[in-house]
């Protein structure tokens, strides 16, 4: 906040730190979203996998025991 009420003598300085400053926040945050958004779609690919397993071995499961019985 110091940079924005500074009221140094070249105003344009300023203004070029002000968007340096904006321009490498708006990065950060869209680095910050797309991690985010890639560990959610592994998570739910994980998941999902693991569903499917579960309910194709439930499946075979139940086929053994029936054709067993």
């Amino acid at each position: 906040m110091r940079i924005l009420c500074s009221s140094g003598s070249s105003n344009s300085g300023n203004t070029a730190i002000v968007v340096v400053v904006l321009v490498v926040v708006v990065v950060v945050v869209v680095v910050v979203v797309v991690v985010v958004v890639v560990v959610v779609v592994e998570v739910v690919a994980v998941v999902l996998v693991v569903v499917v397993v579960v309910l194709g071995v439930g499946v075979v499961a139940v086929v053994v025991v029936v054709v067993v019985t």
